[in-house]
C-alpha cells in the first residue's frame, strides 16, 4: 500500500487571501504600475534551476510586450542577466526573508517555473508551484514537470510553455483569477487535504 502526496503549502502559509487594495499598494511600493504584467521568478540560482532559460523566456516577452516587467525575488548576479542588459528599468530584483516573498508574490502577475527536460524534473514535485498558486499567481511551466504541467492545463491556472520564444498573448491577471487561484491551491496543495494520506504513512512505519 502507498500514497502519494505532492508539494504542500507550509503551515505558515496565509489561508486568506489579501484584500485588492492592499496588492495593488505592494506593487506601488515596487514601482509597478496597474497596467504592468509582471513575471516573478522566485528561488535560488543554482544550475539545476534553469534560470538561463528563463531568462531568454524573459527577454524574447520584453521585446514583444512593452507591458511586461521582471521581478527577480533570488539572490544572483542580476547585472549577467540579458534581459536586465537590454532592459534594465523592467527588471526588478529583491532579496527577502522567506517569511516576506509571499508578499512580493501575490504582486505579480505570473510564477515562471521554467526548467530543462530531464528525468530529475519529470519526477519533480516543486512546493515553488504551490506557492505560486496560493499567492494567486498563474504558473508558467515547461513541460513534463512532474503532474504539474497537466494539472495546469486541465486547470486553466497558467500556460504550459513549449517554446521560450513563442507569443503567448500575456494579459495581466485580475483580482478574480488570482482569488481562484488561490482557492484552487488551498483545495489542492494544503496539508490538512492530506491529513488522512500523511497518517497512512505514519501508521505504515510504525
Amino acid at each position: 500500500m502507498h500514497s502519494i502526496i505532492p508539494c504542500t503549502l507550509n503551515d505558515s502559509e496565509e489561508p486568506s487571501f489579501p484584500l485588492k487594495k492592499t496588492l495593488e499598494e505592494i506593487r506601488n511600493e515596487l514601482g509597478f504600475t496597474e497596467t504592468d504584467i509582471v513575471f516573478v521568478y522566485s528561488g535560488s540560482s543554482a544550475d539545476w534551476q534553469s534560470l538561463k532559460l528563463v531568462d531568454d523566456f524573459i527577454l524574447f516577452q520584453m521585446k514583444i510586450n512593452s507591458s511586461i516587467k521582471f521581478l527577480l525575488l533570488a539572490n544572483s548576479q542580476i547585472e549577467e542577466l540579458k534581459s536586465y542588459k537590454e532592459f534594465p528599468n523592467r527588471v526588478t530584483q529583491k532579496w527577502v526573508k522567506a517569511s516576506e516573498v509571499s508578499d512580493y508574490l501575490v504582486a505579480s502577475d505570473y510564477g515562471i517555473l521554467i526548467r530543462e527536460d530531464s528525468v530529475t524534473n519529470e519526477v519533480a514535485s516543486p512546493t515553488k508551484f504551490a506557492e505560486y498558486l496560493n499567492a494567486g499567481l498563474k504558473v508558467l511551466i515547461s513541460e513534463n514537470i512532474g503532474d504539474f504541467s497537466t494539472f495546469t492545463k486541465d486547470n486553466a491556472c497558467g500556460n504550459v510553455i513549449k517554446e521560450l520564444e513563442g507569443d503567448y498573448s500575456f494579459t495581466k491577471i485580475t483580482y478574480s483569477e488570482k482569488l481562484n487561484n488561490f482557492n484552487l491551491a488551498q483545495k489542492n496543495f494544503s496539508k490538512s487535504v492530506y491529513e488522512e494520506s500523511y497518517k497512512t504513512i505514519v501508521n505504515l512505519l510504525k
